[in-house]
């Protein structure tokens, strides 16, 4: 990636972000090119096809499921089946919630990278590194009035104030043209790369 856009990331505009997207497919390209056809199978009732989709995004994006947890994820979906993945597809952001609330674990992480997979359209990804992101960006200019409390956001499924603060950086920066999926990878890298 060149110099220079590695340097002006603190000032993002269209060019930028979607330079920092095609850095990120290229390092991660094989890893998301197997979750998108994993993601295609429309066969939601198969348990096959559920168990991959669910094993592969907790691997390849260290969403923390194990055991128990990953079998419960898989129960919830195929009991779902075409209805729960016509809801996501929706953009319904009750389905993040529904997905996350499990008995033993909040699975918010997971479930929002699940509904992005599925929708990406639609769902901006949770993620550590994108929040580390968005708290240095609040920091340059407020996304939110008053105090930004993600942990507040994920422990209490708040989906939608997440969206919101997403959207209000997309605004803010004069980002509309991006695409959530380009949010996502520009923040995760800047995330990433912050001291």
């Amino acid at each position: 990636m060149d110099k220079l856009i590695l340097e002006s990331w603190k000032k993002p505009n269209d060019s930028i972000v979607k330079s920092f997207a095609e850095a990120f497919d290229i390092c991660f390209c094989k890893d998301e090119e197997e979750l998108k056809r994993l993601f295609c199978d429309s066969n939601v009732q198969n348990d096959e096809v559920l168990n991959n989709r669910v094993r592969r995004l907790n691997a390849l994006y260290h969403t923390h499921l194990w055991g128990k947890i990953t079998e419960e994820i898989v129960t919830f979906l195929k009991a779902g089946g075409a209805k729960f993945e016509k809801e996501i597809k929706s953009g319904d952001i009750c389905a993040v919630k529904k997905l996350a609330k499990r008995e033993r674990r909040n699975c918010f992480v997971f479930a929002t990278k699940y509904c992005s997979f599925v929708a990406p359209d639609k769902y901006p990804i949770y993620d550590s590194l994108v929040v580390k992101a968005l708290l240095y960006f609040h920091t340059q200019k407020p996304l939110v009035e008053g105090r930004l409390s993600f942990e507040r956001i994920r422990k209490t499924y708040d989906y939608a104030t997440f969206k919101e603060i997403v959207d209000e950086f997309k605004k803010q920066y004069y980002l509309e043209k991006c695409s959530y999926k380009e949010i996502d990878q520009f923040l995760w890298l800047v995330g990433k790369n912050l001291l």
